[in-house]
């Protein structure tokens, strides 16, 4: 029989696609490694390692289990390799050498990152006591699954989002973290922009690092911007400048509650304790905290680390405050409103005026300020009145500038706490005045020294600054009662000399720039003078 040519040049043409495919799968193959199970079991039985004998009893302990089920494959999978050399151990309270090895309780917390990935994702929770070994894992997605009442800082979600950020600093060295998860450090201020782990409080003790305690003091900042052109952006934008749009707040989180939490997927254990050997949290499960599953790398969902490179250089603010003096005070109301404003207040205050004003220095240096307070009963103006506070400046042998404030207590009796706090932020102005504005003094002349303040406050915004730092002593004064508590006391700005009448131009000014007109601002401000509104001062 005859072969048909067209038959043999089609089943030539076949075997040809079939040989060529098959070498190209074979080239795809062997391109691919090939990773043997024993090189993955020695990599993280061996990797990252110490001479720390527990560490040593623990690893043996774990070569054990691995080879009654085979979890370290698939944990390798999912979370990477452990390392054991940035293991946070938690004592129990009695000292370590009174206790021998085998009758220690202690929980370890060993670091999980994958090859592929510059950030801690998981952590094993091995529990030891007397009886009993147990281990499992905590996965950093998980923050979501915790209490996170988006109305306070220090809940459960914050806790553990905070103990995975210090597993990136031990590590890493990680201090500095972009807030991703808007419900993440949420409170009044709004949401927060990063996170900075101030000074993590961990020891290293025999090559080790144990956990002293499990609290870490954070700054807390947010971008706030209450008047866009404050901020000086481009077209009076917020763009997060570090000047008049940053709020800061110091917050003390601890994150001991998540050893109590329980594992996933079960225990591993011997002695009495014992069930199944766990893995860690399943693929597919809620979005990660850096905006992936368990299973692949990735950035950006709860929170994400600022490498140590990038971050910016550092930051020198214009002024701060090194000291608030209160041993003049015996009053206690008057000592309870100082207390609150604290050190936070007076540096937020003065930092707020120095941007909004254009306060500079020589770039890098600081101007410091020390406030110094004594309280006067009988204290009276140049006119013989009893007047409810006054201000002066000296300068320290350091070069600090030492503002010091008299306070009147017996004005203050019948009067609301918002008034007062008001009284000393507009005495802190004065002080400031004195240093940044040697130009509005009169050598010798008190009086008109506190008028030229009095006008430059109106004319330059200052009861905004102080309508700030109220909002952040009472969160719920309202807007318009803030600033009117920021313009008492300016009458000289805005009354005639002569007539003491308002100024027609001054008022026009009031309302465009404060929002209402000055009558009312009197009337605001003699309201909570008399403690009609606000809290009473005692």
């Amino acid at each position: 029989m005859k072969a048909n040519p067209k038959l043999l040049w089609c089943l030539m043409l076949f075997m040809s696609f079939i040989s060529i495919n098959s070498c190209k799968k074979l080239n795809e193959d062997n391109s691919k490694p090939r990773v043997n199970s024993d090189d993955i079991e020695s990599k993280f039985f061996n990797s990252h390692r110490t001479t720390n004998v527990r560490e040593k009893k623990i690893i043996s302990f774990l070569r054990s289990e691995n080879l009654k089920s085979n979890f370290v494959i698939p944990t390798v999978a999912l979370i990477g390799y452990p390392r054991w050399d940035k293991t946070v151990t938690k004592e129990s309270p009695t000292t370590i050498s009174e206790r021998s090895l085998d009758s220690t309780s202690q929980t370890y917390f060993v670091p999980f990152v994958r090859d592929e990935d510059n950030y801690v994702n998981s952590a094993m929770v091995i529990k030891i006591n007397n009886t009993d070994t147990t281990f499992f894992y905590k996965s950093d997605w998980e923050y979501t699954t915790f209490e996170n009442n988006i109305e306070q800082l220090n809940d459960s979600a914050e806790n553990f989002a905070t103990f995975f950020m210090t597993l990136d600093y031990v590590v890493f060295g990680y201090k500095n973290f972009k807030i991703i998860d808007s419900a993440l450090f949420r409170n009044s201020n709004g949401s927060a922009d990063r996170i900075m782990l101030d000074s993590i409080q961990l020891t290293v003790s025999d090559n080790l690092l144990v956990a002293v305690e499990y609290c870490s003091p954070t700054e807390i900042s947010w971008n706030a911007c209450p008047n866009p052109g404050q901020c000086r952006g481009i077209g009076g934008a917020c763009d997060h400048c570090l000047a008049y749009c940053t709020k800061f707040l110091n917050v003390m989180y601890c994150w001991t509650g998540m050893v109590e939490t329980g594992g996933s997927g079960g225990s591993g254990g011997s002695g009495g304790g014992g069930g199944g050997v766990p893995n860690p949290p399943p693929c597919g499960g809620p979005i990660g905290a850096r905006g992936n599953t368990p299973c692949t790398g990735g950035g950006g969902g709860g929170w994400t680390p600022i490498p140590v490179e990038d971050d910016p250089p550092p930051y020198v603010a214009p002024a701060t405050i090194t000291n608030i003096d209160l041993s003049g005070i015996d009053d206690p109301c008057l000592t309870a409103v100082l207390t609150s404003l604290g050190v936070i207040g007076h540096k937020s205050f003065i930092l707020r005026t120095y941007h909004s004003q254009n306060f500079t220095n020589p770039s890098g240096t600081q101007q410091k300020f020390k406030a110094t307070y004594t309280e006067d009963n009988a204290l009276v103006g140049n006119n013989g009145l009893p007047v409810p506070a006054q201000t002066t400046i000296s300068i320290l042998p350091d070069g600090t500038n030492n503002i010091q404030i008299a306070l009147n207590p017996s004005m203050f009796q019948n009067s609301s706490r918002e008034w007062v706090s008001a009284v000393i932020l507009h005495e802190l102005m004065h002080g400031i005045l004195l240093v940044r504005r040697p130009d509005l003094t009169v050598t010798g002349n008190y009086s008109q020294t506190s008028k030229n303040h009095h006008v430059y406050m109106f004319e330059n915004k200052i009861p905004l600054a102080i309508r700030e730092s109220l909002k952040e002593l009472f969160p719920l004064i309202d807007d318009h009662e803030a600033i009117a508590l920021g313009m008492d006391g300016l009458d000289e700005a805005y009354r005639d000399p002569g007539t003491g009448e308002i100024n027609a131009i001054k008022n026009t000014f009031s309302i465009t720039t404060y929002f209402q007109n000055i009558l009312n601002a009197i009337d605001i401000a003699q309201k909570y003078r008399a403690a009609i509104l606000g809290v009473p001062f005692c």
